[in-house]
């Protein structure tokens, strides 16, 4: 591409050798040590090639063929990193979204699966953007449809959508646009309760075009909703 991303905080990252974190759907986050300075879209901190170590990223057990398999012991080395700046005196180089390591403990190689970055439009700028356009900077919106209760142990806890994405054909997550045909749509909750199967509503913001959309799906060890064969349904309307 040519222009690329650059890593911040709500990045996610995964690694080729891990049992499971080892592809996009997979993907864990990046845990941001090495700078508090340099800030990217609204306040998230930058990563640079210092984020290597088991502080910022951990993959579970290793695919190594031993058995059992060893716990991820992240030791990695960046590349593809951002030439064009350097972080302090440190010479640290910014991630981008094509950036990949290679982990010296086990020899895994680890991957950007999303930078972090997201559209933040201004609320004096919503009513400037059309409806087309907003569903494509909001997709899902997280608000009143999206929120829900479980009960556990006899006791009501609200749960709120986190994230939502789909995967492409090219095994990349895609947040800024959902495709017209059906598709797996993934979905991170907060304070998950694994196993529980709860009722979903989703919405497009301000779109006069779709209709809201009902599903339901059982939360994963990963806290991750995986709805098959997931459409949002046009809305319907009468000719005069």
């Amino acid at each position: 591409m040519s222009e690329k991303h650059l890593v911040c905080k709500g990045a996610t990252v995964y690694c080729t050798k891990s049992m499971i974190n080892n592809n996009p759907g997979t993907a864990i986050p990046l845990t941001i040590t090495s700078n508090i300075i340099v800030e990217l879209n609204g306040g998230k901190v930058a990563a640079t090639d210092k984020d290597c170590t088991p502080a910022n990223m951990c993959f579970g057990n290793c695919n190594t063929g031993t058995n059992p398999p060893p716990p991820c012991i992240a030791n990695v080395q960046w590349s593809k990193c951002y030439e064009n700046a350097e972080v302090t005196e440190a010479g640290m180089k910014f991630l981008t979204e094509e950036s990949e390591a290679t982990c010296m403990t086990f020899g895994g190689k680890v991957k950007i699966a999303f930078h972090g970055q997201s559209a933040n439009p201004q609320p004096e700028e919503l009513k400037n953007v059309s409806p087309q356009i907003m569903a494509s900077i909001l997709p899902v919106n997280p608000i009143s449809e999206n929120t829900f209760i479980i009960n556990e142990n006899d006791e009501k806890r609200e749960n709120q959508i986190t994230d939502a994405y789909w995967i492409d054909e090219n095994n990349t997550i895609q947040k800024d646009s959902f495709p017209d045909f059906p598709f797996t749509l993934y979905v991170k909750v907060d304070t998950p309760i694994v196993g529980k199967r709860v009722d979903l509503n989703f919405k497009f913001e301000d779109s006069c075009t779709y209709k809201c959309a009902k599903y339901s799906g059982t939360i994963n060890s990963e806290g991750i909703i995986v709805i098959d064969n997931f459409k949002f349904e046009t809305e319907q309307h009468e000719e005069n």
